[in-house]
C-alpha cells in the first residue's frame, strides 16, 4: 500500500514538551491532583449497527475545575468477557468529550459495558473507571449467549460478610430478574420452620432484609415460584466469635460500629482497631481509632455524597474486612422541562422551555429525547452494579435517586458487592501505590514506551527515539529517552486510523529492545457474568427499535456535524530549499552517483564501508553532518541501504541544506527521498523498529436532526428514528430548543442532565406523538 507523502515543509512539526515538562518539575504535586468522569449515553438498549452516542463530563476534583489537564478521553464498549468491541479516542474540550462509537453489526445479543478514563486515571485501579451497562439486541441472532452462570441462583450477603450469634444484621439478598418474575413469595425460616422474616424482592431482584440470629440455628431462604415450585437457599453459617463492622446513614451523620457474638469480647480478641474511610478514587479521607462497643460519628459535612468505603484493621494493620457505604447527596437540583403541550402529531414542531433554578446551570448540561423505555429507569437500579464500583460510581452520579426505594437497593447492591471488595484483587487495587505512572495528556494523544538493553532488560537513558506519521497529516517527532528509558511523543492533529513507524536511532555498542505501550489499557474489573433476560416489555421495545432502525436505514432522516479542530502546522514557512524530480535527468545507474551529480549541495563517501551523507549550508558555509534522511516519510540510519535501491524507483529527492529546529532537537539539514513504489523500494528495517496502526482522536461529532417544514412540497418519505433529540451543550444561556416529531409514535422521555461536579440538576418529562 503506497501512502500519501505532504510536501517536506509539512512534515516538521514542533514538539511542544512545555506540558510535560511542568509534570516533570513538579507542577503536579503528588496527591493533589485527581480527575473525575461522568459518562453519558443516550440510551441504554441499542440495536446492533446503531451508533451510542455519549457524553463525559470530565472535573478535576480540586476546587478549580477548570484546573482538568488531561485533553484526551478514551471510550470503549466491550462484552463481559473482557473483550472489546468498540473503542476510540476524544478530545476533552471546555472539560467536555462528546462523540459516538458504532456497534459491530455482528456482536451476539446480551449484556455489554461502556467505560471512559483519561491516561492519567490508568495511574488508579480499573475499579474506578466509569462505566455504564448496556444492552445490545442482533436482531439477526436474538439468543443471548450463555455462560457458566446460573439464572437461579441466589446471592445472600449479610452486612460485614458474616452472620454473628446475637447481632441484628442487614442482609441483602440478590436474584436474576426473571427469577423475580416467578417468584410468588419467599420467606427466611430456621431449621424448626419457623417463618423469621418475609421478603419482598423488588423487580430487579433485589432485597433487603434484617433480623438477629439466635446461636445454635440454621436458617434457609425459601423461593416459592407462581407455578408451586419451591427453591431452597441455605444462608450462611453463624459465627461465634470474630468482629463485625456495621455502619449506617441518618441525615446528620455516618455511624460506624463494631460488633462481637452476643456482645462479649473473648479475652484473646483484640480491642483495637483503626476504620479508613476511603474514596471511590480509593484516596484516604480520613481514619479513626475504633473498638468494639464504642459508636464512631462522622458528620455528613464531612464525606464526600455517593459511596465511600471503609476498610477495618486490626492492630497490626492487616484489613479485615471493607465495606462499602453510600451516602446521600448533600445537593440535588431539579430542572423543570416544559412543553406547550403533552402530546403532538407527527412531524409537528415540539418547543422545549427548561426553567433553570435561579436561571443557572452551572456546567454544561446534557438534554437527550427517546423512547420511553429505552433509558434504564433509575427506579429499578441493575444487579450488575453489584461489585463493579464504576458501574455504581457513575449511575449516582446521573440517575435520579431521591426516594427510599432507592436507597434501599442502593444498600442492597453494595453489600452484595461485598465479596469484590474483599477479593485479593480488590485489595491489590487498593493497596496500589500512587507513584504518577501515566502523565496526563495536556495536548493531543500520543505513543509511549521504554527501550531497554536487550539481554539485561536494563533501561537505555539518552537515546533517541524517532515516530513518523506516515499517511494524512505528515509527522516526525524525536524524542531523548530518560533516566528510566522511557518516550513519550504527543501526535498532533492527527485524526482516525494512522500508520506509525518508531524506531530508536542506532547505537554500535548497544543491542537495544523497543516497548511500546498500549494506548488502550486491557485491565478490566473482574465482575459476574449475567445472562440477558428479555420481558415482554423489552420484546415490545426491541421490536419498536428495530423497525425504527430498518426504516431509517432505507430512508436516512439522520445526518452528522463534525466540530472540525484548528489545524496549524507550527513551521508553515519551512519549504524545501532544493527539490530535485529524477525524471528530468538522463538516467543513472546507482543512487550515489544521483547523490554526487544531480541533488545540490549534498555530498557522498564512504566511511569504513558506510555510505555518509553531509550537506552543505550556503548561507553559512558549513558543512551539515549527519543530516536526517527520510525514506517515504521513514528515518533511516542505515545510508548502505539507501544506496541499494535503484533510481528509476525514486520519484523525487528534496533538501533543506540548514539547520532545521524540531522541538527540543537541532537538525543537521533534511533529505527527502520520495519513491515510486508502494513498499519503501523493497528497503527492510531494524529489527528494534515497529509498524503500528495508531488509532488517533476520533473529531468530535454531534447528530443533526430532520426540519420539517410546513411550507413547500410534501415529503413522502418516512421518518423514524431511535434518537429524537441530543445536545450535549446546554448551557445557561441556552434555555429554549425544540425538534420535530419524526413518523414513528409513542411515549417518549425528555431527560436533562448536568453537573458542576458537585452540584447535580435532573429533570425528565414524558411526551407522547400519536397520529
Amino acid at each position: 500500500m503506497k501512502f500519501a507523502l505532504l510536501p517536506i515543509y509539512l512534515l516538521l512539526l514542533v514538539f511542544n514538551f512545555t506540558g510535560i515538562n511542568a509534570l516533570e518539575s513538579g507542577i503536579l504535586k503528588p496527591g493533589g491532583y485527581s480527575e473525575q468522569i461522568v459518562l453519558h449515553t443516550d440510551r441504554d438498549i441499542y440495536i446492533t449497527g446503531e451508533k451510542v452516542w455519549f457524553k463525559a463530563s470530565c472535573n478535576s476534583l480540586s476546587d478549580d475545575n477548570d484546573s482538568l489537564l488531561s485533553r484526551i478521553l478514551y471510550v470503549e464498549i466491550y462484552d463481559q468477557h473482557n473483550n472489546p468491541v468498540a473503542r476510540s479516542k476524544f478530545g476533552i474540550q471546555k472539560n467536555t468529550a462528546t462523540g459516538s462509537l458504532t456497534i459491530p453489526p455482528d456482536v451476539h445479543t446480551g449484556y455489554y459495558y461502556i467505560r471512559a478514563y483519561t491516561q492519567f486515571l490508568r495511574n488508579y485501579p480499573v475499579w474506578i473507571y466509569p462505566a455504564k451497562l448496556l444492552t445490545l439486541i442482533n436482531p439477526g441472532n436474538l439468543s443471548t449467549e450463555q455462560s457458566d452462570a446460573n439464572p437461579n441462583q441466589v446471592m445472600i450477603v449479610p452486612e460485614g460478610g458474616k452472620l454473628f450469634t446475637g447481632v441484628t444484621s442487614r442482609i441483602a439478598l440478590g436474584i436474576s430478574a426473571q427469577l423475580a418474575e416467578n417468584i410468588q413469595s419467599a420467606q427466611i425460616k430456621d431449621d424448626q420452620g419457623s417463618e423469621i422474616a418475609d421478603v419482598r424482592f423488588l423487580p430487579n431482584g433485589l432485597a433487603l432484609v434484617m433480623f438477629t440470629p439466635q446461636g445454635g440455628k440454621n436458617y434457609t431462604l425459601f423461593l416459592t415460584g407462581k407455578g408451586g415450585q419451591v427453591l431452597q437457599k441455605p444462608f450462611p453459617a453463624i459465627y461465634q466469635q470474630g468482629i463485625l463492622m456495621t455502619a449506617s446513614c441518618n441525615k446528620y451523620s455516618l455511624n460506624i460500629a463494631l460488633h462481637h457474638p452476643a456482645g462479649e469480647i473473648p479475652a484473646d480478641v483484640s480491642d483495637e482497631y483503626l476504620v479508613e474511610m476511603r474514596s471511590t478514587q480509593f484516596g484516604l479521607l480520613m481514619s479513626r481509632a475504633a473498638a468494639p462497643g464504642k459508636a464512631i460519628d462522622i458528620s455528613l459535612d464531612q464525606v464526600p455524597h455517593g459511596f465511600v468505603y471503609l476498610i477495618l484493621k486490626d492492630n497490626t494493620n492487616k484489613i479485615v474486612s471493607i465495606q462499602a457505604v453510600y451516602v446521600p447527596e448533600k445537593k440535588h437540583i431539579e430542572i423543570d422541562v416544559e412543553t406547550p403541550k403533552s402530546a403532538y402529531k407527527p412531524r409537528e414542531y415540539i418547543s422545549l422551555t427548561i426553567n433553570q433554578p435561579n436561571g443557572i446551570i452551572a456546567g454544561t448540561g446534557l438534554l437527550t429525547v427517546v423512547p420511553e423505555h429505552s433509558q434504564a429507569r433509575p427506579v429499578w437500579l441493575p444487579i450488575h452494579a453489584a461489585g463493579n464500583p464504576g458501574l455504581m460510581q457513575n449511575m449516582l452520579n446521573h440517575a435520579d435517586l431521591t426516594d427510599t426505594i432507592t436507597a434501599l437497593q442502593i444498600m442492597a447492591l453494595l453489600q452484595l458487592g461485598y465479596p469484590a471488595f474483599n477479593s485479593a484483587e480488590f485489595k491489590a487495587a487498593l493497596d496500589q501505590k500512587s507513584a504518577l505512572e501515566w502523565l496526563p495528556e495536556m495536548r493531543d494523544a500520543g505513543i509511549s514506551g521504554q527501550v531497554v538493553e536487550k539481554k539485561t532488560r536494563r533501561p537505555l537513558p539518552d537515546v533517541l527515539v524517532y515516530a513518523a506519521a506516515i499517511n494524512g497529516n505528515q509527522q516526525v517527532h524525536i524524542y531523548k529517552t530518560k533516566a528510566d528509558g522511557k518516550f513519550y511523543f504527543t501526535l498532533n492533529h492527527l485524526a482516525h486510523m494512522h500508520h506509525v513507524y518508531v524506531c530508536p536511532k542506532p547505537v554500535d555498542t548497544l543491542d537495544m529492545e523497543l516497548m511500546i505501550n498500549s494506548d488502550f489499557t486491557n485491565a478490566y474489573p473482574s465482575v459476574p457474568f449475567y445472562s440477558l433476560y428479555v420481558d415482554s416489555t423489552m420484546k415490545r421495545l426491541i421490536d419498536q427499535l428495530y423497525r425504527n432502525n430498518q426504516v431509517g436505514k432505507t430512508f436516512p432522516r439522520f445526518a452528522e456535524k463534525t466540530i472540525e479542530k484548528p489545524n496549524f502546522l507550527p513551521l508553515p514557512d519551512r519549504i524545501p530549499a532544493h527539490s530535485v524530480t529524477l525524471s528530468d535527468y538522463i538516467e543513472m545507474p546507482v543512487m550515489q552517483e544521483v547523490f554526487s551529480e544531480i541533488v545540490p549541495f549534498t555530498t557522498v563517501h564512504q566511511k569504513d564501508k558506510q555510505f555518509v551523507l553531509n550537506l552543505y549550508d550556503d548561507e553559512t558555509y558549513t558543512t551539515l553532518t549527519d543530516p536526517l534522511v527520510l525514506l517515504d516519510g521513514i528515518p533511516v540510519f542505515d545510508l548502505n541501504q539507501i544506496m541499494t535501491i535503484s533510481p528509476d524507483q525514486v520519484e523525487k529527492i528534496s533538501i533543506i541544506n540548514k539547520q532545521v529546529y524540531l522541538g527540543e532537537h537541532t537538525l543537521a539539514g533534511i533529505i527527502d527521498i520520495k519513491t515510486k513504489t508502494n513498499n519503501f523500494a523493497g528497503m527492510s528495517f531494524p529489527e528494534t523498529s515497529e509498524f503500528i496502526e495508531y488509532q488517533a482522536i476520533s473529531p468530535t461529532t454531534i447528530p443533526v436532526f430532520p426540519e420539517h417544514k410546513t411550507s413547500g412540497v410534501a415529503d413522502r418519505n418516512p421518518d423514524f428514528r431511535n434518537l429524537l433529540y441530543w445536545d450535549p451543550f446546554v448551557t445557561s444561556e441556552k434555555s429554549n430548543t425544540g425538534f420535530y416529531a419524526p413518523d414513528n409514535c409513542g411515549l417518549y422521555k425528555i431527560t436533562i442532565n448536568a453537573s458542576d461536579g458537585k452540584t447535580r440538576y435532573y429533570g425528565n418529562r414524558l411526551l407522547r406523538i400519536s397520529r
